[in-house]
């Protein structure tokens, strides 16, 4: 397939990528329009080596969600290392400068009264991870739950409190 078949390619199914990427975006249009130029720029790297063994849109929507995917583990990586940050600058802080100490306490208070809006199973579960300190195994043993499911409201915790500090920053 040449170029002009991708461009025709893309012409089409653009507008299907886009309103998919809007809804795993939860309705936040720039992160949607984010998402799908990411998406057409994996595909254009990728068009060369694409050889037809699934349909196009397949292949595209494959490439959405995997974009999707790798945004979401890099944003709760922000998100744990701003925990950290947080946790971190509120004590050095407090030690140097007590107006510093002060805008990291008010983050932090900011950032738990957003852990405290959680749904109770998620705010236990990321209560135990970054107040507490425990292990994945320790709080699945703690909730008498599976890991994975230890896992998953850590995962839905940390995209709401994402999606909560944005909104507060934007503010």
């Amino acid at each position: 397939m040449d170029e002009q078949d991708f461009e025709d390619t893309i012409a089409a199914i653009y507008p299907r990528i886009r309103r998919a990427a809007l809804l795993l975006c939860q309705g936040n249009v720039w992160d949607a329009d984010d998402l799908a130029q990411e998406t057409l720029l994996q595909a254009a790297d990728g068009w060369s080596r694409f050889r037809g063994h699934s349909r196009v849109e397949t292949w595209l929507y494959a490439i959405l969600m995997n974009q999707h995917r790798r945004r979401r583990r890099s944003a709760q990586r922000i998100l744990r290392r701003w925990l950290g940050w947080l946790e971190n600058r509120g004590q050095q802080a407090n030690r140097e400068a007590p107006d510093a100490g002060l805008l990291a306490t008010e983050w932090k208070a900011e950032l738990w009264d957003a852990v405290s809006k959680l749904p109770e199973a998620q705010r236990e579960t990321v209560v135990l991870r970054f107040a507490e300190g425990l292990s994945y195994e320790d709080i699945a043993q703690v909730l008498k739950c599976p890991l994975g499911t230890v896992k998953s409201r850590l995962h839905l915790a940390l995209g709401a409190l994402e999606k909560g500090l944005k909104q507060h920053v934007r503010k």
